[in-house]
């Protein structure tokens, strides 16, 4: 699907009103530990930044929000609960096999799902205290291993318009995890065109680049793009990422969930 998003509006309490059951203890476990669950992992010159967290549950997020330090505060102040990117309770949005709207406190707010797998997928958040792509899914046990292909949803537009500046569209990802360091990315919307390696991490089973090219639609380099991945499930069989322009305040910012 390539198109665009429909506007979006919530808070991050949404993290905890959605999650997908309860718990008979505190609502991250630890025993009512205080650890931080959430982290800083990039800030931009305007606030913006990239965060990573985990949850009770095995499950692993990334953002991307406007107000990166705020987020992960209320993170892990309210130690977030489990989420489940299940569609239940949402309308499907249009024609799309993916995208689905929910009133949550009579906001509506949009969940991107990568369908059939459903333990994977982008909460997209856009109050007027933070904006903020959010992705996750279960942890993935190791590397896999062979040459593998996953496909998926991208969401990519200019940072300061919002979740109405936001265009859905579709990526491919490509790597052979036995004899290669890198992973390929392709991904393409109705403006934008992003293509690049990222590169692999052995050891926190994810991937990363910086200098992935951000195109337009005649083809013509207006940027660089920085990637934060990760994969999902026992074999890896799902991935999730945030991406953003590599300027000091970042004009484009994204997000992409897909499987193989």
């Amino acid at each position: 699907m390539v198109g665009k998003i429909v506007t979006a509006g919530a808070s991050l309490v949404f993290l905890t009103a959605c999650g997908g059951g309860s718990s008979d203890g505190p609502v991250n476990g630890g025993g009512g530990s205080n650890d931080p669950i959430a982290f800083v992992l990039e800030t931009f010159s305007d606030d913006a930044g990239v965060a990573t967290g985990t949850d009770n549950n095995g499950f692993t997020f990334l953002a991307v929000a406007t107000e990166v330090l705020d987020f992960v505060g209320a993170w892990n102040e309210v130690r977030v609960a489990p989420v489940e990117f299940d569609p239940a309770g949402y309308d499907l949005f249009l024609d799309s096999d993916n995208v689905y709207i929910r009133e949550i406190d009579g906001e509506p707010t949009t969940l991107i799902v990568d369908e059939p797998r459903f333990d994977v997928g982008i909460f997209v958040i856009d109050s007027m205290d933070n904006r903020a792509f959010i992705v996750g899914g279960p942890a993935s046990g190791a590397l896999p291993s062979g040459s593998f292909s996953y496909s998926g949803t991208l969401l990519f537009g200019q940072s300061d318009l919002g979740i109405v500046g936001t265009e859905v569209g579709s990526f491919g990802l490509t790597g052979n995890f036995d004899t290669s360091t890198t992973v390929v990315l392709s991904g393409e919307t109705d403006s934008y065109k992003i293509d690049g390696n990222a590169s692999i991490d052995p050891m926190g089973g994810g991937f990363g680049g910086t200098e992935l090219e951000l195109k337009d639609l005649n083809l013509s380099v207006i940027g660089q793009v920085s990637l934060y991945g990760q994969l999902h499930g026992d074999a890896a069989e799902s991935v999730s990422g945030v991406l953003h322009s590599n300027e000091a305040a970042p004009v484009f910012v994204g997000a992409l969930v897909g499987s193989r």
